[in-house]
């Protein structure tokens, strides 16, 4: 909590970043954390209190406590929210000194340095968690955001690594193992339609690539199952509009499945889900959704 050049004290206060560790799963706050890759990203979620003279702050005020941790305030000052964020920075520094406002900077970049450099490790920490254990529509939202479709986003997000890539291969291996699993068990209403109409789909273009029939079994994963069928080049027997029409059958049996199963499809078929997910958060979806 330094002292400005002009005599101004000023403190930080993390409250704002905790709430968002604590409430990650929010599906309105969900993009929020896993859009946190650098110390500047923590700025938005870091408050900016001002010390006021004792005699100047209402007994709301002088009754505020800093959180456990903080640096003793210097005597006869009270906390008191700013109402900005460090995210505001040429807001509420419009009418100080440039001195005020290099001294701020240094502040942020020196003495508290450590505190961001915590606080990147604890929104990391908390995405690999989110991403390992988010179900539901949060699980959705991450989908969204790494696929660069949140709604949230302008852009592409800047993300390490890249979104897995699917095709009809993929698909056709998801839908398989869906196909098998569903066999395997009672189905009710919905669902029993949903198996019988990728029966019927399996079987119409299992005339055409006999390799279909029987496949791809439940003991790899589809990943590794649509890999041998790509590097046999199994879709090289259809004609391109017959390659494009099974491409939009399977893209629809994704979504479907998706929609009908909920959160079920991750926790009952793992494997499968995380292509069908893919699938559902893809540009390829949207003329399913505009249905």
């Amino acid at each position: 909590m330094p002292m400005l050049p002009s005599g101004r004290h000023i403190a930080l206060n993390r409250e704002p970043f905790q709430d968002l560790l604590d409430d990650a799963q929010s599906v309105a706050k969900v993009h929020r954390l896993i859009g946190i890759h650098e110390k500047p990203d923590i700025y938005p979620f870091t408050d900016v209190l001002w010390l006021v003279p004792d005699d100047q702050a209402t007994p709301e005020q002088f009754d505020a406590v800093f959180l456990d941790g903080s640096l003793p305030r210097p005597p006869g000052l009270t906390p008191v929210r700013s109402g900005y964020r460090i995210s505001q920075f040429d807001e509420f520094s419009a009418a100080w000194s440039s001195e005020d406002k290099t001294a701020f900077w240094d502040f942020i970049h020196g003495r508290a340095d450590h505190l961001f450099d915590e606080a990147l490790q604890l929104a990391i920490a908390a995405q690999q968690r989110l991403r390992a254990d988010a179900v539901g529509a949060a699980r959705l939202m991450i989908l969204w955001w790494d696929a660069g479709v949140h709604p949230a986003q302008e852009s592409p997000p800047a993300v390490e690594g890249e979104l897995p890539v699917w095709d009809t291969y993929d698909m056709l291996a998801a839908l398989g193992q869906m196909l098998e699993s569903l066999n395997m068990i009672e189905v009710q209403e919905t669902l029993l339609d949903d198996r019988m109409r990728l029966a019927a789909l399996w079987s119409v273009y299992a005339h055409e690539l006999a390799p279909l029939r029987g496949w791809p079994g439940l003991s790899i994963p589809p990943r590794q199952a649509a890999q041998k069928a790509r590097h046999e080049r199994w879709l090289d027997a259809m004609d391109e509009s017959s390659r494009s029409t099974l491409h939009r059958q399977c893209v629809y049996e994704c979504v479907t499945l998706w929609d009908h199963l909920g959160d079920h499809l991750s926790y009952v078929f793992p494997d499968p889900a995380r292509i069908i997910e893919l699938v559902v958060v893809s540009a390829d979806a949207n003329e399913v959704f505009d249905r």
